[in-house]
């Protein structure tokens, strides 16, 4: 994590008088809403993880303007965004009407302009930004190691602090270094990593996961691992692949190749010290199906084929989900999806199968039809 120094000297129109005690610091927070404004949020906290302030934006295109005191210490501001794409050309201005020295270590993308210490999401669902407040003598108790291949993984740290140390290999052991990078759309990209063993007898032992939670990061992780087979399972919850998204690996240096997913699956092997085994995956193997997949040797009945009615001449598809014992005359729910989109991915997307079976309805999922450029 980087470290910023800053002198913030700020007069601020909005405030004129500070109305703190001689042992505290007024710090002022102007936050700007634009597009979806209710998916904004952000928490101001004190060391111990304690919300000392806190916003929830509701309408769009308004300014908001909040003020706190407090003694010098260590804190910390959480911008938080609900849907996971940021705020959407909305920002908070951390100013104070008092002369302080704040150290600021970053977790994701700050920005200062002109003194004043600039959060604004461009994406994700959010991060924190550390803040020392006239000290330097700084703990917080919710940062820490937060990879679980750590030997030193703290499961109760939000924010990793870089701390990370992992045990050495033993002799017979390969070092396996993992780094994945997130693209756009970072919450849709997961993957798991599975042994030849585990994979082919059906045990649900997940050697190492990722699940991406803010674009364009890069995170890495590391384990020790025997000679044999091993696969990478990629996923994208939507079907449009890791958009930008990848795996790079390494055994004891030497590179693996980089690998993606370009629609919602994709499976990665690899071999350490030994020949290559005799993989079977399991997916939809109909070619005509929604959910086609291209890599699956084992066809497990999960094909979702389109249903067609014909209007004005047009072919239009659907997926029509009904719930077993679906009672008679129940409702018909219609989920559209945006454009570009597509009916399987905002079926997997907005999870409404789920809702349909536990309140009794059907769900029907539209396909749009192609516009000029090919999009839906």
């Amino acid at each position: 994590m980087n470290k910023i120094y800053l002198l913030l000297l700020l007069l601020c129109p909005f405030i004129t008088k500070s109305q703190c005690n001689n042992n505290e610091y007024e710090i002022l927070l102007e936050t700007i809403t634009e597009e979806w404004s209710e998916e904004m949020s952000w928490e101001f906290l004190d060391n111990e993880g304690n919300v000392l302030l806190s916003f929830q934006g509701e309408e769009n295109y308004q300014e908001y303007n909040n003020s706190i005191c407090i003694p010098a210490g260590c804190y910390a501001i959480n911008a938080m965004d609900s849907y996971g794409d940021g705020w959407n050309g909305g920002f908070l201005e951390v100013s104070s009407n008092n002369e302080i020295n704040i150290e600021i270590t970053e977790t994701n993308n700050v920005f200062l302009n002109d003194g004043i210490l600039l959060i604004e999401p461009s994406s994700g669902y959010g991060f924190y930004t550390l803040l020392s407040i006239n000290t330097s003598d700084c703990t917080w108790t919710f940062t820490g190691c937060t990879d679980a291949n750590a030997s030193n993984y703290n499961p109760d740290a939000t924010v990793d602090d870089n701390s990370c140390a992992y045990s050495d290999c033993l002799e017979e052991e390969f070092l396996l270094v993992i780094e994945t990078q997130t693209g756009d759309w970072a919450s849709e990209m997961t993957w798991n990593l599975y042994s030849y063993n585990d994979w082919t007898e059906g045990n649900n032992n997940i050697l190492a996961s990722f699940q991406g939670t803010n674009n364009d990061e890069t995170s890495t992780t590391q384990l020790c691992l025997s000679s044999g087979c091993y696969m990478f399972s990629g996923y994208d919850s939507y079907g449009d692949g890791w958009q930008g998204g990848s795996i790079n690996a390494s055994v004891n240096g030497i590179p693996l190749d980089s690998y993606d997913v370009e629609e919602f699956f994709g499976y990665f092997t690899f071999e350490i010290d030994i020949k290559s085994c005799n993989w079977e995956f399991p997916g939809c193997t109909d070619e005509n199906a929604y959910n086609y997949n291209a890599l699956a040797t084992i066809d497990d009945g999960s094909c979702i084929s389109p249903l067609i009615f014909n209007w004005d001449k047009i072919d239009r598809e659907y997926i029509l989900y009904t719930p077993p014992n679906l009672s008679d005359n129940a409702p018909l729910v219609f989920v559209f999806h945006g454009y570009t989109g597509n009916a399987l991915g905002i079926m997997n997307y907005s999870e409404m199968n789920e809702v349909a079976e536990e309140n009794g309805f059907a769900v029907c999922y539209p396909q749009g039809t192609q516009d000029q450029y090919g999009n839906n």
